[in-house]
């Protein structure tokens, strides 16, 4: 980031979200300085239901750029696309940060292990949240689904699920390959994800702790022939998207709302397996 750029709070905002915005900003390398009436970024509270009807009302503002911090489920995907197409239309740039999803270690292992490891067959990964976690399985769900579309994984159809108090299992493939997901409630030092995907050749593996740390992620690559660990990367997920919406808006030279239409695909298959089972 090279210069100054003027940011502000999508309203409504829970007061602690608007806190941790500032301390990200404050963060930065460079001022991103906060200016509700003439802010050319605006960061929207994606753990409030509304937060799509609030994203929609900062496009029609005009602004150069937004970002959707952590989204919860419950906006239909036809919305969502809706949505991402005002946007294109308007220019204007959506970055959507998820709890692993936008860990800079995830594109870093996601582009070694496409060279590293061919021929992925099987990806298997596990997600422990808090034992007093008030959230719905359904959010968690479409966050661990964000990391696997991350990861070039996206699931193409689903074979299995189910979801209870304690959790859940979903089975299904991404083109050849078998996909598993499973989550727990737990009470793990740090809330995490963990996840493993398996050729006829090496293996790679990811750790990501929880969205609002600033812990690092670990990542490692085991082939014929040795272990190989991935960088660390020492940013958390928040200033990773920050980095990443300034850039984009700043150029206007990417798919403006290509992490929206992303998320439409998610929510749909989240919809999907919630309605043939139950509520999440």
């Amino acid at each position: 980031m090279t210069s100054p750029a003027t940011v502000s709070i999508a309203r409504p905002a829970r007061e602690d979200f608007a806190r941790s915005q500032r301390v990200v900003w404050a963060s930065l390398p460079v001022s991103l300085s906060e200016g509700p009436g003439e802010a050319r970024l605006l960061a929207v509270d994606g753990r409030l239901p509304d937060w799509l009807d609030a994203l929609a009302a900062a496009i029609r503002a005009g602004l150069a750029g937004a970002l959707v911090v952590r989204p919860v489920a419950g906006p239909s995907a036809p919305d969502i696309r809706a949505v991402a197409d005002a946007a294109t239309d308007a220019g204007t740039t959506v970055v959507v940060q998820t709890a692993w999803a936008s860990n800079p270690a995830v594109p870093q292992l996601a582009s070694a292990a496409a060279k590293q490891v061919p021929g992925i067959r099987l990806v298997d990964s596990l997600v422990q949240v808090p034992g007093d976690s008030a959230g719905q399985w359904a959010d968690v769900l479409l966050d661990h689904l964000a990391l696997l579309r991350a990861m070039s994984w996206p699931l193409d159809a689903v074979h299995f699920a189910t979801h209870g108090a304690n959790g859940y299992t979903v089975s299904g493939r991404q083109q050849a390959t078998a996909v598993t997901m499973s989550a727990v409630r737990s009470t793990p030092g740090q809330p995490a994800v963990r996840m493993a995907a398996y050729g006829a050749t090496g293996e790679a593996h990811l750790v990501v702790p929880a969205g609002d740390t600033a812990a690092p992620a670990a990542a490692w690559i085991v082939d014929q022939t040795a272990e190989t660990v991935q960088p660390t990367r020492y940013e958390s997920a928040a200033r990773a998207s920050w980095r990443r919406l300034y850039g984009a808006a700043a150029e206007r030279s990417g798919e403006p709302a290509a992490d929206l239409l992303d998320l439409a695909d998610d929510a749909e298959c989240v919809a999907a397996i919630t309605k043939k089972r139950g509520r999440a």
